[in-house]
């Protein structure tokens, strides 16, 4: 169609980059601008930076097709993706952490003699006063301090975990009450900062809208699984290993899902921005 219409409107010359070795029409596999049966042939000069227009050409139809895998999303792009995995894993090692509050009120009653009037305002203090300030600062820090929730997730696993360092080492039976639930509620408040935001990754690696459904589920499958196991796990520890003993093993697990949680967030956050440069250089 095209060497047609060069031939009617009687062009003198074409010039040329890359060619199409499959079905080009004016040298590579027929000559159409040049049969001497037609009223007029053109000129041709091929070759003209070559290797350039080939390359870009080949740009352009990769991005073309990329384009077009990503307007019919699958769930096996979604298992494919490296970062989805990475976020499901960093909302695990939260979670697995975040269980270990449940057993603070008895760790405290146990322990610290909590009475029975204090045990009501801790639980609200806890689940409700931490939940509600928690959210809105770990938001406030992961967008406008350090602006990536990723990296607000490792620094604030680095944390918890000096912080359960801490709580396993304090000698706990000489101390008074009132400091011992002021320990707690603030390594409670650090969890809820982080519960908070474990999902908003998903936003920062530019996931296609497409494609969030499915990550949000498979961050949550796997994301929630620690609910399956570490309530019991907990709770053996604890039958196994009465007073204080069972408490710092407990603390200890906690630290090792935190441990875990620094290594699976800093390679997320070496993901996201691996990705991100990436997209700029294919964009450029």
């Amino acid at each position: 169609m095209c060497a047609g219409a060069l031939v009617h409107a009687r062009i003198g010359r074409l010039v040329y980059g890359a060619a199409d070795l499959k079905t080009g029409a004016v040298r590579s596999v027929f000559a159409l601008l040049n049969d001497q049966r037609h009223n007029h042939q053109v000129a041709v000069t091929a070759g003209v930076l070559a290797e350039a227009c080939s390359q870009q050409l080949s740009a352009f139809f990769a991005r073309r097709r990329a384009e077009k895998k990503a307007e019919n999303p699958k769930l096996g792009s979604v298992l494919k993706n490296k970062t989805v995995w990475l976020i499901a894993f960093s909302i695990f090692c939260v979670y697995a952490v975040y269980c270990g509050l449940t057993f603070f009120i008895p760790f405290l009653s146990n322990i610290y003699a909590l009475p029975i009037a204090l045990v009501g305002a801790y639980g609200i203090i806890n689940q409700y006063c931490l939940k509600m300030v928690g959210g809105p600062i770990g938001g406030l820090i992961a967008d406008k301090v350090l602006k990536s929730p990723s990296k607000y997730l490792f620094y604030t696993f680095i944390i918890s975990t000096i912080m359960l360092g801490i709580l396993i080492v304090l000698p706990h039976e000489h101390m008074p009450v009132c400091l011992g639930m002021t320990c707690t509620l603030l390594f409670g408040a650090v969890i809820f900062t982080q519960r908070a935001v474990f999902f908003a990754p998903i936003g920062e690696a530019e996931i296609s809208d497409k494609n969030t459904g499915a990550a949000m589920a498979l961050g949550s499958f796997i994301g929630y699984a620690p609910a399956m196991f570490c309530y019991s796990l907990y709770g053996h520890v604890l039958d196994a290993n009465p007073g204080l003993l069972g408490y710092q093993i407990v603390f200890g697990l906690m630290a090792v899902f935190a441990c875990v949680g620094i290594f699976v967030s800093a390679l997320l956050v070496k993901n996201i921005r691996k990705n991100r440069q990436q997209r700029s250089l294919q964009s450029a």
